[in-house]
């Protein structure tokens, strides 16, 4: 593969630049070369030559299927994460995307909050469902997904957003469906951090080919302010 081919960037089809080469070393699923390339008129960090079979870097121990006690104990820890939202929003409508088994789901529900959760993983919907006991709609699009809910007062994306394929229209599909004085939440890896300055290629949560797209925090910020 030519390396030097101009590849536009995908938020905003500026010309991009190879920045490194990387494998999968957290979980070593395949040898291949995974290449991300970086912005030059936006920053933006991307993976250019995203797999077709995506899905096979998900395999079922990516998700530990914890029993109701441990979910319980876990929830506990990040009681901090909902109390955050609370200082703004103190109670009403959630949506939890990318909500995995449920820990943050689990914790917002027993605080207050009216818990929805978009997830693509068929036995975390199950568990969602059935153990946490929130409304779960299935898919790896949320993109599709969220023009056929209602309005909320939270939206929360835990580590989700740079797993999409299309992170800014999921983004301004959110913006849409927030009531007014409501909060979209984003915890996402900063490739604008001292760690990822000193570890590149080589840092945890540049989790290649998982994470698709590794967004400055100055240019997620812009992009929000952007949709109000």
């Amino acid at each position: 593969m030519k390396h030097n081919i101009p590849i536009s960037c995908p938020k905003c089809n500026g010309n991009s630049a190879l920045l490194f080469k990387a494998k999968d070393y957290n979980r070593k699923i395949v040898k291949d070369l995974f290449l991300y390339r970086k912005c030059c008129k936006c920053s933006l960090i991307f993976l250019s030559n995203i797999p077709k079979n995506l899905g096979d870097f998900y395999k079922e121990d990516y998700y530990e299927i914890p029993t109701m006690e441990k979910l319980i104990k876990t929830s506990n820890k990040i009681e901090y994460q909902v109390e955050m939202i609370k200082n703004h929003v103190p109670n009403g409508k959630l949506l939890d995307i990318g909500a995995a088994f449920g820990v943050f789901a689990c914790k917002a529900k027993g605080l207050g909050f009216d818990v929805s959760a978009i997830e693509m993983s068929k036995s975390c919907c199950n568990y969602l469902s059935d153990m946490v006991g929130v409304e779960v709609f299935q898919g790896d699009k949320p993109e599709c997904i969220l023009p056929t809910l209602g309005d909320y007062d939270v939206i929360t994306f835990w580590h989700n957003i740079e797993h999409l394929l299309e992170p800014w229209k999921v983004l301004e599909e959110s913006a849409k469906k927030i009531n007014p004085k409501g909060v979209i939440l984003i915890a996402t890896p900063n490739p604008d951090s001292f760690a990822f300055k000193l570890l590149g290629r080589f840092w945890p949560h540049t989790d290649a080919p998982r994470h698709i797209h590794l967004i400055p925090e100055l240019l997620l910020t812009a992009k929000m302010k952007s949709l109000g």
